[in-house]
C-alpha cells in the first residue's frame, strides 16, 4: 500500500490519474477520429487539386464573356443567333452551369455572329452536372 501510495503521489494527484484514465479509456475513438481526419484531408486536397486542374485549363481557353467583349457582341444578339433563350446565354455568360446542347446552340451563334469557328473545346464552358 504504501508502494502504492508513493506512486500516486509521485506521478499524479487522484484527478489526474481519473483524467488520464478517461483519457487511455477514449483512445481508441481518439485514433478512429484522426484516421477520419486523415481520410477527410485526402479526399479534400485531391478535390482541390482536381478544383485546381481544371481552373488551369479554364485559364488558357476564353469565357464566352471575353470572346463577346473581343467581338463586340450582345448578349441579346447572341440569344437572337443562338435561337436561345437570353437567361440561359446570360447564365453561359457568367460561368453558370449550362448543358452541352445549348452551349453548343450559343458557339454556333457566335461563329455566325462573327463568323468564327470556335468549339467547346476552344472556350472555357462549366458543364451542368451529367454533362
Amino acid at each position: 500500500m504504501k508502494r502504492e501510495e508513493t506512486l500516486v503521489s509521485f506521478t499524479a494527484t487522484h484527478s489526474e490519474i481519473i483524467a488520464l484514465g478517461v483519457a487511455i479509456l477514449a483512445y481508441p475513438r481518439y485514433l478512429a477520429t484522426q484516421e477520419q481526419i486523415t481520410q477527410e484531408q485526402r479526399t479534400v486536397m485531391q478535390l482541390l487539386d482536381s478544383f485546381q486542374r481544371r481552373l488551369a485549363l479554364q485559364a488558357q481557353r476564353p469565357s464566352l464573356r471575353l470572346l463577346l467583349e473581343r467581338h463586340h457582341v450582345s448578349i441579346n444578339d447572341l440569344a437572337r443567333a443562338s435561337e436561345i433563350e437570353v437567361l440561359l446565354v446570360w447564365a453561359m455568360y457568367v460561368g453558370r452551369p449550362t448543358t452541352r446542347e445549348d452551349a453548343q446552340a450559343i458557339v454556333q451563334g457566335l461563329n455566325r455572329l462573327c463568323n468564327t469557328r470556335y468549339t467547346l473545346d476552344d472556350i472555357s464552358v462549366v458543364f451542368a452536372s451529367g454533362e
